[in-house]
Order: C-alpha cells, then structure tokens, then sequence
C-alpha cells in the first residue's frame, strides 16, 4: 500500500474511532439526565393514569392464558407494554419499575446517538451534530416521558431508527445483522404498544419501493417482522374473539372524533377550568354510553361495546358534517401546534414548551421550504410521508400534543441542525467569494 494511502486508512480509523467515543459520551449524558431527573421525581413510582393501566394490565396477564382467554374485556389498552412490564416483573420482582425506568434511560440514551448519525450521514458538521444530539437529549419535554411508565420512549427511539434505516437503505448502504435485529425488536415492541405506528411503518416501505428499492420487502428483516406481526395479529383476533387490527379502543376515540365540544382542548388555547369542564363531559358520556349499551346488551363484553361506539359515532359524523370537518381539521392542526395544552399543564410547562416546540416548528419549516442537496431532500421526503401517515393514525385519538412530541421531536431537531448546518456553509461561501 503506497505511504499516503496508509496515512488516510489510519486517519479514517482515527475518525471512526473518535465518532464512536463522541456517541458514547452523548449517550452516557442522555442516560444520566434521564436518571436523575426519574431520581428527583420518584425512580420507583408511576404518575399517569395510563401507567397505571398498563401495571393493572401487567397483573391481569399474570393470571395466565386461560384467564385471559376467559376475560378479554380486561385488556382495553394495547398489550405490548404490559407483556414488558410482565416480564420484567418475573425477572426482577419487586425493583421491575426501577429496572424500567432505567431500560428508558438506555433507549434514551440510544436515540440521541441515532440522532448524531442521521446528522452525519446527511452531511451536517460533527459538531453540529454533537449539538443537535446534546440538545435532543436535554428536551425537557422528551426526557420527561422517560421517567414514567409511557409508550413514548419506545416509540420516540423506533421512529429515529426507521429514519436512520431508511436512509440507509435509499442509499444502498450495507445493513449489518445488528441493526437487522434491532429492527425486527423495535418494530415490534412499538407496534404492539402503539398499533397506529404500523401506518407509519407503511408509509415508510412505500416510500423505499417508489424510491426503487422493492427489494426491502424481501429483505431478511421485513421478512420476520412480518412473520411476527402476523402471528401478535392472529392472538389478538383469538383473544377478542373478532377480527381487529392488533388493538381495540378505536371505538372511543371514533365516538368523539366529529363532535365540536373537543375542539378547544384540540387547539389547546383554555384555562384548567374549562380542560376539566370537557374532560368531566367526556367521562359523563361514555358512562351514559356504558349505561345504555349494557342495559340493551347485558350478556355483551368490551369488544362489542367498542364497536357500538364506532358505529355511534360514524353515525354523528354522517349526521353532522359540518361540525365534523371543523373538528377534523382542528385535530389535525392541533396535533402540530407549538405548545402544550395551558389547562392541563399549568403556565411553567405552557411557556417552557411554547419555547422548545416554537423553534422546532420554525426550524422545521424552514427546513422544508430549503431544502438543498440529495440527501436533505431524502430525509424531508421520509419525515414528510411519515408524518402524514402518524397524522392520519392519530386522528381518531382525542388530542394528546405527547404522541407528536414522541413521534417528531428528535427529527425535527435533525431539521434545525440541518438548516443551521446549511446557514453556515452559505455563509463560508459568500466569505470565499472574490470581490
């Protein structure tokens, strides 16, 4: 090997090696902040009430097959995350929580370094990516869903992988048998926590074969997700005993979804009072729902009491499509909006998400409208398809501003860092002009 050959092979090691130490040190950073900050809040206690659903789900699978065979109507909320918390419980007793919280820490931790290679692989500066993977592991309104038991961790890190792998794959870079295998977990613990991710998903592989690479729907690890989704699907159809798509609940989120008394709490702009005010008609209705359904159908379980909320509420749809399309778009617009709700958080979180959510959108946007190279356009093409699909999913979903924040936080950092990346090299080229 010629002498100069050489001393670029060692610099490109060198290189590698560095990038490799630099992603450690942001995740170790990622991991720790996640852990202090479960520390300050109560590393061995859960706060919201879906937490609370998914230990109460956790315990019923406990109970065995045949239990849960025999009571269906105990599993309202998807099954993936309260299969994790079984297991961890079987394995780690009475500190399961506190193993937990520290699993969400790594998958933190993992995400942020994802966010550092996307960067790269795109083009932007090393230490604009460091930044931008820095940032993303300080954002309050991420790092916060890792210290309770939620399903946004999982999915924050799946939707960061499923962009890195997509790139990859536009790019006909080689995929190594690790990422392969990451793949087929995070694929499929997400998606049986959050069903709707599977759109996304979708939308992503179609994407890849518009692109020219119908080859990935042979590719070994779309091939055993696959086989694994398909056999989750048909437990789940032999749980429920009818044929649904890998979850029930859709039926509540339908019997809300063209009604306009939601649509404050969907543009997010109320005070605590009125927020309660709704949330209490919200509970009154389907406890009158309830009460009506059963009393008809008493010999009846959760499965056919989902489907008559559809049913009810396609038909108020049908019946009022004026209202419904009001309450459609403002769903859909609400879901992106740069803030959280002010009556359910309080002013603190109110300003403070203002702040981070604002300048993702505007860096975002800007993002879009200039994009530049090859690679950039790919990415806005993945975030884009991606985000319409999750808008879509989510749409029968009363508006939570969490599900977005755990589905486009980190790429939209990758956004901002992208634009900042493209500020600076325009700037480096006007100063090399000639006068």
């Amino acid at each position: 090997m010629h002498l100069s050959q050489l001393s670029n092979s060692n610099k490109f090691e060198f290189s590698k090696s560095k990038d490799r130490v630099i992603l450690f040190a942001v995740g170790c950073y990622a991991f720790f902040l996640s852990l202090v900050l479960s520390f300050l809040r109560g590393i061995n206690s859960s706060f919201s009430q879906d937490s609370k659903d998914y230990i109460s789900g956790a315990e019923n699978l406990q109970n065995g097959l045949i239990w849960m065979f025999n009571n269906p109507d105990q599993f309202a909320k998807p099954l993936g995350l309260p299969f994790q918390v079984l297991v961890l419980k079987i394995i780690f007793g009475s500190s399961w929580l506190v193993i937990y919280k520290i699993i969400a820490a790594c998958l933190h931790a993992i995400t942020a370094a994802l966010v550092i290679k996307i960067c790269q692989s795109i083009g932007v500066r090393r230490h604009l990516s460091v930044i931008c993977g820095l940032l993303f592991a300080s954002d309050p309104l991420v790092i916060f869903s890792t210290t309770d038991l939620t399903t946004e961790t999982i999915a924050t890190l799946t939707i960061t992988f499923w962009s890195y792998w997509a790139l990859m794959k536009i790019r006909n870079k080689k995929i190594s048998q690790t990422s392969k295998i990451s793949f087929i977990i995070l694929s499929s613990l997400c998606i049986a926590t959050r069903p709707n991710y599977l759109f996304i998903l979708l939308s992503i592989l179609i994407l890849l074969v518009i692109k020219n690479n119908i080859g990935v729907l042979r590719s070994t690890e779309i091939v055993l997700f696959s086989a694994v989704l398909c056999a989750f699907q048909v437990f789940v159809c032999l749980l429920y005993k009818s044929v649904i798509l890998l979850a029930p609940g859709s039926g509540l989120g339908m019997y809300f979804f063209c009604r306009g008394n939601l649509n404050q709490q969907a543009v997010g702009l109320l005070d605590s009072e009125r927020n309660a005010s709704i949330n209490n008609w919200v509970l009154q209705s389907l406890t009158n729902q309830n009460d009506i359904f059963f009393s008809r159908n008493p010999e009846s379980g959760f499965v056919a009491f989902n489907q008559y909320l559809s049913t009810t509420g396609l038909k108020y749809c049908l019946d009022n499509p004026g209202e419904g399309l009001v309450a459609i778009f403002l769903r859909a617009v609400g879901n992106w909006r740069p803030f959280v709700a002010f009556g359910a958080y309080g002013v603190t979180t109110f300003l403070m998400s203002l702040l981070v959510l604002s300048t993702l959108l505007v860096g975002t946007i800007i993002f879009i409208l200039r994009v530049k190279s090859k690679l950039e356009i790919t990415f806005m093409h993945i975030f884009l398809v991606a985000s319409a699909a999750f808008t879509l999913s989510i749409l029968v979903t009363p508006t939570q501003i969490r599900h977005r924040i755990s589905f486009s936080e980190s790429l939209m950092w990758i956004c901002c860092a992208i634009v900042i990346n493209r500020l600076l090299s325009e700037r480096h080229e006007r100063a090399h002009i000639p006068k």
